[in-house]
């Protein structure tokens, strides 16, 4: 073979080769070039991906944000609501009460609230129906010279009064009374009845006499047999709840009252048996001059009878006094009753001051030297008695005597001694 050949085939090597080399560059520049094409969009992403992260995150910092303020917002907007209705409630509620003290201090026999009287009696009654707890007068609540009385409420139902007559004794259902029901039935009826759980004379049907967290003002007369029940609002209007004429009426001397059926009461009353008390003080000293009654303001001119309270250990002395009696003397015709004298042993009845005694009654402890005793003494048609009314409004007659030639009684007077200083 020559060298011509061997010539070609070195071009022919040497030309591949540089095909090869420029290829491998071309190659080269191509992978290159997609190398950098392809960091360049890994970048752009990485980029766009940090831009979406970055704005997904201010978003959702705004949503939190408007969220907050919102809650705010509404927060301050519901305690300015809630101070506003405090506030309007309290200016009401004091304007209410403003109202009703108002009513009742104008209304001296009535109003909302009991502040007709010094002295008030509650007595808190409990699910069960029950008088003999609550018999008033052993509660120094006294009727028995009385036609009428009002007390205050708050009870959901079942508010129970029963009026008692003379020797009512142990109350059973058998007893003669008038039972009076206000609120009956889960508060829709209201009962007047001559029995416990008797039969019903009248019945009114209205809800709402009573009320679970308010004072409500009932007044119950029985005057000449006729039973009548009021209900007194809050603007000390009087509604009737209930009426009705007794053919053949009892004499009633004392109240009990209680609730049960579910009911529970807070009951209020005025303590007070009159409304002007006169109080005297009686010394040591058996003088009836400076305690003759109407010089203290006490009339009994246009009266058969009166009742007293006193308390003293022994020698209590009432004069009845007639017609011109001038000065008492001890010839002065009168009537002297003595209760509790001889040391709280022996009760007399003369027609002289220090006379003969025409009655007497030996019996400790009509007196007591620490507790008030009632006493009422009636004169009528020359018939003198003396009463002893006990806690329980019962009655016991100390002395009676019917005197021939009985005298005109316009005026009386009071002393002790004999030991004992007395009111």
């Amino acid at each position: 073979m020559d060298n011509s050949i061997y010539e070609e085939l070195y071009e022919k090597t040497i030309h591949h080769q540089d095909e090869s080399k420029t290829s491998t560059s071309s190659n080269l520049q191509t992978y290159e070039s997609l190398t950098h094409q392809h960091d360049s969009a890994v970048v752009y992403d990485s980029l766009q991906t940090k831009k979406f992260k970055t704005t997904k995150w201010k978003c959702h910092f705004k949503s939190r944000k408007i969220a907050i303020t919102v809650f705010i917002f509404l927060s301050v907007v519901c305690f300015l609501a809630c101070v506003i209705i405090f506030i309007h409630t309290t200016n009401v509620n004091s304007e209410q009460t403003q109202t009703v003290s108002k009513e009742t201090n104008g209304n001296k026999n009535g109003g909302y609230f009991p502040n007709d009287c010094e002295n008030k009696t509650i007595l808190h009654t409990p699910n069960k129906y029950a008088y003999r707890p609550f018999i008033l007068s052993n509660h120094g609540l006294f009727i028995s010279d009385k036609e009428s009385f009002s007390f205050h409420v708050q009870a959901c139902n079942d508010v129970h009064v029963a009026l008692l007559p003379k020797d009512y004794g142990n109350i059973t259902d058998e007893s003669a009374l008038y039972e009076i029901v206000i609120g009956a039935y889960r508060n829709t009826r209201s009962i007047i009845r001559k029995r416990k759980q008797g039969q019903s004379m009248v019945e009114r049907e209205r809800i709402g006499y009573l009320n679970c967290t308010e004072v409500r003002q009932f007044n119950i007369d029985w005057s000449n047999g006729n039973i009548s029940v009021r209900y007194i609002m809050k603007n000390s209007t009087v509604e009737t709840i209930m009426a009705w004429l007794d053919p053949a009426p009892l004499t009633i001397i004392d109240a009990a009252i209680t609730t049960g059926f579910g009911a529970t009461g807070t009951w209020t009353f005025c303590a007070n048996d009159c409304e002007n008390k006169t109080i005297l003080h009686t010394p040591n000293k058996y003088a009836y001059r400076p305690f003759i009654l109407p010089n203290h303001g006490l009339f009994i001119s246009d009266k058969e009878s009166f009742s007293f309270h006193v308390q003293a250990c022994n020698d209590v002395h009432v004069a009845l006094l007639p017609k011109d009696y001038g000065i008492i003397t001890d010839e002065s015709a009168l009537y002297e009753i003595v209760i509790g004298g001889n040391r709280n042993t022996r009760s007399v009845i003369r027609k002289r001051k220090q006379e003969p005694v025409i009655v007497e009654r030996e019996r400790i402890g009509y007196l007591n030297c620490t507790e008030v005793r009632q006493i009422n003494i009636d004169w009528s048609n020359g018939h003198i008695s003396v009463r002893y009314i006990i806690k329980n409004s019962t009655v016991e007659t100390i002395m009676a005597w019917l005197d021939p030639a009985p005298l005109t009684i316009i005026d009386a007077a009071i002393t002790t001694g004999f030991v004992q200083q007395e009111h």
